[in-house]
């Protein structure tokens, strides 16, 4: 193991000698901080002015790395995000070590959110194919003034593929473990603009593998997993937009198979289980005057998450949700240094049996159907001054069947030519929604809304034309968390508390023909006494996520179209459920390494074309669970070779 890390560290830092001295830098490191995005408050601002702790990953980020999926994508670039294992062969999300798989992430796609709204769970693991995304807009850190309950802890926007006015694009991958894929997939995209009228469409089909590894499961049955944990993406993005009418819909499709309803099963070549989402947006962008605009908005979401029939009949989940969302956005510019953004929202959301599923148990406490209805009021000003820009703002929120609440908001940045601080405070507000509310212990059982409390403060310092660093530190405290109570038949309560501070730092070198990132994340367990999530003997830690994870992407431009790029990730000790009757299990720290190529304008403008080795050391890569539910760690990629073909233009 140990020649297998100093192998990969030497390819890292030995790689520049074969480098030519040529500057083929395309974007400076001033253009990288001045590149906007309006996530944070809905105005375009540079992450060093953005009231958030922001990452822009960018699609030259995304295709330099090799990265497969989203969830490669934010394990290289995004600090204080993790994955974790759960139920069903389910991997999802973590931040700032605090497991945030149903409800506490919010996932948008081109502005429309993924959440499925039975649990407010996302999926990853080829999920999302790398080759759909121009670029990923992350705020580490609560959102939930700005876009409600799921954006408690994190927020993250998918942005993608563009070819601008008129155009095409076609990207393929395929990559290959040593008994089978890991990634298979295409997409293909085309825009055309004429007029006043703009139409954009893009889709992805693909195939993958969670691992070609065994899965001994908690009681040491084992099961090989190739072919028994697939991973098969479809997505279909379409917008059309003429003049201020704008129409977007969006279908996503996940079918997986998995061996482990909760436990280890072999039933041939898995249980099938599927996860869909369908989307459709309709806006109108009402410009009163130069400076007031009026957005009237309606939404239609439908889930259907988690279905799942075993061929013996003993267990079958067929429930969907069905959301209604409309409201009106006004947003005045009453100065040029003072800004009012304002909003007023009314949704409902029922969650039911699919039609034709019998079988389907139903609720366990509601007759037919779970009904609620939410009015919600947000409210935010943005204020320049010469001493920096300020922020405050608050979202109010009064579900039909819970307590209502109001969150706040108030934050000040300062951007400087070399020097930028912010400094920020937030609450976010999350309704047990979906189907947990009958989800609970007993009859007559309500749950409450958990509020979370954020407290940010960041630096950051351009020492030259090359170099960046940033520092930010955060205590997050959750009152009342929405938590699943493992027991013989689990439930959901407000129960404990929940909390974590810490770190997050980033490097970033650009020069020529040598450009680096590294960042890093460190969390510590602080004001939490929820056991399941706790580690017996470490204070500090929660089950399934490292307290210090770390990154280091790098590239060396060897022609003016060929570049070469290695990357390491770090995790270190980590603690989790490995066998039943065991104490909670203490991993060593693991370096995983990889290596790409990319070759931009082979043969014509506009071909690209990428090779590399993913986890080139081999390391046996695993995905913990978040919290201790009795599932062993999933293991995950093998060594793979990755391909991947990109052809994009534009007339």
């Amino acid at each position: 193991m140990r020649a297998k890390l100093l192998l990969s560290a030497a390819l890292f830092f030995c790689l520049p000698a074969f480098a030519q001295e040529v500057d083929v830098t395309e974007m400076s490191l001033d253009d990288i901080l001045a590149m906007k995005t309006a996530i944070t408050s809905k105005k375009e601002l540079t992450s060093r002015e953005s009231p958030g702790i922001v990452s822009v990953i960018t699609r030259d980020q995304i295709a330099n790395s090799g990265a497969r999926d989203l969830m490669e994508v934010l394990t290289l670039f995004a600090p204080g995000f993790d994955f974790g294992n759960e139920v069903e062969g389910v991997v999802g999300i973590a931040t700032r070590g605090i497991w945030s798989l149903e409800g506490r992430v919010l996932l948008m796609m081109d502005g429309m959110e993924l959440n499925e709204e039975t649990f407010g769970s996302t999926q990853f693991g080829n999920h999302y194919p790398a080759e759909m995304i121009e670029r990923v807009e992350v705020i580490r850190g609560p959102g939930s003034v700005i876009y409600g309950g799921y954006a408690g802890l994190a927020t993250i926007n998918m942005i993608t593929r563009s070819v601008g006015k008129n155009g095409y694009l076609a990207a393929a991958r395929d990559a290959q473990m040593s008994k089978t894929y890991s990634h298979r997939n295409f997409t293909g995209g085309v825009s055309h603009k004429s007029g006043d009228l703009a139409l954009d469409f893009l889709t992805t089909y693909g195939q993958g593998n969670r691992s070609e590894r065994d899965y001994a499961d908690s009681t040491g049955n084992a099961v090989n997993l190739s072919g028994k944990h697939r991973l098969d993406p479809q997505q279909f993005n379409l917008g059309v937009k003429y003049k201020g009418l704008e129409f977007r819909t969006v279908v996503d499709k996940f079918d997986t198979t998995q061996i482990n309803l909760y436990g280890t099963h072999d039933p041939g070549n898995g249980l099938k289980e599927t996860f869909d989402t369908y989307n459709a947006q309709l806006l109108y962008t009402w410009k009163l005057s130069e400076n007031l605009s009026v957005v009237p908005k309606y939404v239609y979401r439908e889930s259907r998450a988690w279905w799942l029939a075993l061929p013996d009949g003993t267990y079958d989940f067929a429930k969907y949700s069905e959301r209604h969302r409309m409201g009106v956005n006004a947003d005045w510019n009453i100065s040029p240094a003072l800004r009012l953004l304002s909003g007023v929202e009314y949704s409902t959301l029922a969650v039911k049996v699919a039609p034709g599923h019998p079988k389907d148990s139903g609720f366990n406490f509601h007759e037919g159907a779970l009904r609620n209805i939410f009015w919600t009021v947000f409210s935010e000003l943005n204020w320049s001054t010469s001493f920096g820009n300020l922020v405050a703002g608050g979202r109010y929120e009064a579900p039909e069947a819970f307590k209502s609440s109001f969150v706040p908001r108030v934050g000040y940045t300062k951007a400087w030519d070399q020097l930028h601080t912010k400094l920020m405070y937030s609450q976010s507000y999350r309704a047990p929604a979906g189907i947990l509310p009958d989800r609970v212990s007993m009859k007559g059982d309500k749950l409450s809304p958990e509020i979370a409390t954020t407290v940010e403060a960041e630096v950051g310092y351009k020492f030259n034309k090359t170099s960046f660093a940033s520092l930010n530190v955060y205590n997050v405290k959750i009152k009342d968390p929405l938590v699943y109570i493992p027991a013989a038949t689990g439930y959901y309560a407000n129960n404990g508390k929940l909390g974590t501070r810490g770190f997050e730092a980033e490097y970033r070198y650009l020069g020529s023909p040598f450009e680096l990132l590294w960042n890093a994340a460190y969390y510590k367990r602080a004001d939490s006494d929820f056991p399941a999530f706790d580690v017996p003997g470490h204070d500090g830690s929660f089950i399934g996520f490292a307290n210090f994870r770390s990154n280091m992407t790098g590239g060396y431009k060897i022609t003016r179209q060929l570049s070469v790029h290695p990357s390491l990730s770090y995790y270190g000790k980590r603690y989790a459920h490995r066998l039943t009757g065991e104490p909670i299990h203490e991993y060593d720290p693991q370096l995983v390494s990889n290596l790409n190529f990319r070759y931009q304008d082979l043969f014509l403008q506009g071909l690209e074309a990428s090779f590399g080795v993913m986890n080139l050391g081999g390391a046996s890569t695993f995905i913990p669970q978040g919290y201790d539910n009795g599932l062993a760690p999933m293991p995950s990629s093998s060594r793979a070779y990755n391909l991947m073909l990109s052809y994009q233009k534009s007339f």
